[in-house]
């Protein structure tokens, strides 16, 4: 018989859908999962998606089922779980490489992950966020752009790998592609609708041949309404260099330190 293991466990507030749950510490099969990951990168995101689900220990309500917890997590809140099961695997302390952007100088430094860790929670209300739909208007000549945004779930995110994971899609494009979830092309003269995309194929072939002009205000109203809520890990170090000595600032990508942990 197999004995009733106790494990760690951590709570996450999740910065986006600011949902609250609490994940268990790391184990051999969470690690053969994610060393089963192919090149392929949702191969790799979706073996994550998976080890974060089976670490849950407690969860919302609402979250009934793998589906759900997809539809109701964004990618920012993908890292804060990520963190929380370091923290719960007992992986705080990492020794890192780094290079001085100075002069260039290696060197091996140890840090906190906890020292580090920086996080900015959306003020609202759980799940609040993930249902806002920001409706951003682009005027050109002739007609009005009219975009409806909303924070890239994991689900979106699947969605996307789906349609698209065989092209090599440009990470400009694929980043408007994971928050438009409605793209209207507007005449000016009749003020109604002469292009409607509410699927993703459509909403490609409706963004692709807009004016730059398009992209670069979305790409804003993205970074205004969504970017600044989630989490980092970012460090200092001194360049061991004694004519250099200078300050570095780094930032850790959580998924970088999960695949170190296990291999």
């Amino acid at each position: 018989m197999l004995p009733n293991f106790s494990y760690p466990v951590y709570t996450v507030v999740c910065p986006q859908s600011k949902y609250t749950y609490d994940v268990r510490c790391l184990v051999v099969g969470d690690e053969d999962r994610l060393l089963q990951s192919s090149t392929f990168a949702y191969s790799v995101l979706d073996n994550i998606n998976k080890v974060i689900w089976s670490c849950i220990v407690n969860k919302p309500d609402n979250i009934t089922d793998f589906n759900a917890f997809l539809a109701n997590t964004t990618q920012k809140d993908r890292d804060a779980f990520v963190y929380s099961i370091l923290q719960a695997s007992d992986e705080d302390k990492q020794v890192i490489d780094v290079t001085c952007a100075y002069c260039g100088t290696k060197q091996t430094v140890e840090i906190s992950l906890e020292s580090c860790f920086n996080a900015n929670i959306y003020p609202g209300e759980p799940g609040e966020m993930i249902n806002n739909v920001v409706d951003i208007n682009v005027e050109l000549k002739n007609h009005i752009v009219n975009a409806k945004l909303k924070v890239p779930t994991l689900a979106r995110e699947k969605e996307i790998f789906y349609h698209f994971g065989q092209r090599n899609l440009p990470l400009h494009v694929l980043t408007l592609l994971l928050h438009i979830s409605e793209l209207n092309i507007i005449d000016k003269k009749t003020d109604k609708p002469i292009q409607e995309a509410k699927i993703l194929p459509d909403i490609e072939a409706t963004l692709v041949p807009l004016p730059h002009k398009v992209r670069r205000k979305l790409t804003k109203a993205i970074s205004d309404n969504f970017a600044q809520y989630g989490m980092n890990l970012q460090y200092k170090f001194f360049c061991s260099k004694p004519d250099c000595g200078k300050e570095n600032i780094h930032e850790l990508d959580v998924t970088d330190l999960l695949f170190r942990t296990i291999v």
